[in-house]
């Protein structure tokens, strides 16, 4: 899991309740694991599936101070914006604080630096099984 987006979903869970997400549905974690993400290309076609594992610090709002991090971050992920917008009048000041606060330790030469994980995957077109004049079927 990478502390960009999670520490984010778990500071403002403390202040306001957060709308519950569908299980595999769109999120930076969704395809976290490798096996169910290279299956979902074999159905689609691909051959050679290959994924890598880059850790890497990651400069979180372009290498900005952990306070304009936390700003920047709540106020990009729009469920967590629009959660803290109805939680009423100091809720996102309060979360900025407390994520401020958690990333501050990770902030080197005034640039937030948290660790990441990123999969770089590579893979081939699979020959169409269907003939070349006709495309392949979807999952």
């Amino acid at each position: 899991a990478n502390a960009w987006s999670i520490d984010p979903d778990e500071i403002v869970a403390q202040f306001t309740s957060l709308p519950e997400g569908e299980p595999g549905g769109p999120s930076p974690e969704r395809y976290a694991d490798t096996d169910l993400f290279q299956a979902l290309l074999h159905r689609c076609g691909f051959a050679d599936v290959q994924v890598e594992e880059c850790r890497s610090l990651i400069p979180v709002g372009g290498g900005v101070s952990a306070a304009e991090g936390a700003r920047f971050v709540l106020r990009a992920f729009a469920s967590l914006s629009k959660a803290l917008d109805a939680a009423g009048d100091g809720v996102r000041q309060q979360a900025e604080r407390a994520l401020t606060e958690r990333w501050t330790p990770h902030e080197q030469n005034g640039q937030l630096r948290l660790p990441g994980l990123i999969h770089i995957v590579h893979g081939n077109a699979a020959p169409s099984v269907d003939g070349p004049d006709r495309p392949r079927q979807r999952p």
